[in-house]
């Protein structure tokens, strides 16, 4: 399952292959989902792996609905391992500036930081890519 933020030429796409550890009756590790990162820019292009937190994209999700909604203007996603780093905020127009950052080997590799700007008729795109990802990796509660 796979969400896509884009805008002007550039990508960021996340696609959620399955959960790290399935099995698990804990919280902090049933949760964990491996991912597969792709960022395409105009002149580079980077592909990798990490884990991602349910909740971080349960989180985003939740915020980008409330923005396309117009409660807020702002939304964002710091990743528990730091793989990725993204702000997304909106203007009195309704056009989106997502800010960026992806980092691999996370906390000490090399860092590819950049912007894309898009609009907010893009979000109900956005938002059902996501959906179907939510629904697919529910954030399950266990064990803490």
């Amino acid at each position: 399952m796979k969400f896509t933020i884009s805008g002007d030429k550039s990508k960021l796409g996340i696609d959620v292959v399955t959960r790290k550890y399935p099995q698990s009756d804990y919280y902090l590790d049933v949760n964990w989902l491996t991912c597969k990162i792709n960022v395409e820019i105009p002149g580079y292009s980077a592909s990798f792996y990490g884990e991602i937190f349910a909740d971080e994209i349960s989180g985003l999700f939740n915020q980008l609905k409330e923005m396309s909604q117009q409660n807020t203007d702002y939304a964002s996603l710091e990743m528990r391992e730091n793989y990725i780093r993204l702000e997304a905020k909106k203007d009195q127009l309704g056009h989106i500036q997502w800010n960026v950052s992806t980092t691999y080997p996370p906390n000490k590799g090399a860092t590819l930081t950049f912007k894309m700007n898009s609009d907010k008729t893009y979000l109900s795109e956005l938002l059902r890519e996501m959906e179907q990802v939510v629904q697919k990796f529910p954030v399950i509660e266990g064990k803490h």
